[in-house]
């Protein structure tokens, strides 16, 4: 990541659902997931992070 201080964390998660699937951010944080899996702890806030981030 560009910045480790520009983190998102994931205990509460308010979304715009329709932008959200429009974005296809799942899509994209299960492909960070899957291509990152051995170096991402925790694994789904890190691909999170990214995926909002543009990473």
């Amino acid at each position: 990541m560009k910045d480790p201080l520009h983190y998102f964390k994931s205990g509460v998660i308010v979304m715009n659902l329709d932008a959200w699937r429009l974005r296809q951010i799942h899509a994209n944080v299960l492909n960070i997931a899957q291509d990152n899996h051995d170096v991402l702890e925790p694994m789904g806030q890190d691909a999170l992070t990214m995926a909002l981030a543009g990473g």
